[in-house]
């Protein structure tokens, strides 16, 4: 029984790599409660730029698996499953000139937990 508990774990486990990504994007990404890397105005989804994600774990001396592989493996990504490639109106980013947000191509994620929605 332990046997088969454990195989299934392995089954619906994320891989080593998106697991080290999710890792290192909670820990970017939450600092002091502020989120720094989630472009999603909305509560239930995660909207991530990798060059960003690579360029800041750069500034923080984190190494982080490589872009051609988080392309490749974050589509299988199921404790926070993958929603599409897609351009959101970030919150991070300010307002343009003309007083329009910028859009930004993310990886766009549902969050572990939540829902899903026909918004997504």
């Amino acid at each position: 029984m332990e046997m088969a508990v454990a195989r299934q774990y392995a089954i619906n486990a994320d891989h080593p790599t998106v697991t080290e990504f999710w890792e290192k994007f909670d820990h970017l990404n939450d600092t002091d409660g502020v989120e720094k890397l989630n472009h999603s105005r909305k509560d239930h989804l995660i909207a991530v730029s990798l060059p960003e994600f690579q360029e800041r774990a750069a500034r923080h001396g984190l190494r982080v698996p490589e872009y051609n592989d988080l392309k490749r493996l974050l589509p299988e990504s199921r404790g926070r499953k993958f929603l599409g490639y897609k351009t959101v109106n970030s919150i991070l980013v300010d307002s343009g000139v003309d007083g329009v947000d910028k859009s930004v191509k993310c990886w766009v994620f549902r969050r572990e937990g939540m829902a899903s929605s026909k918004s997504d």
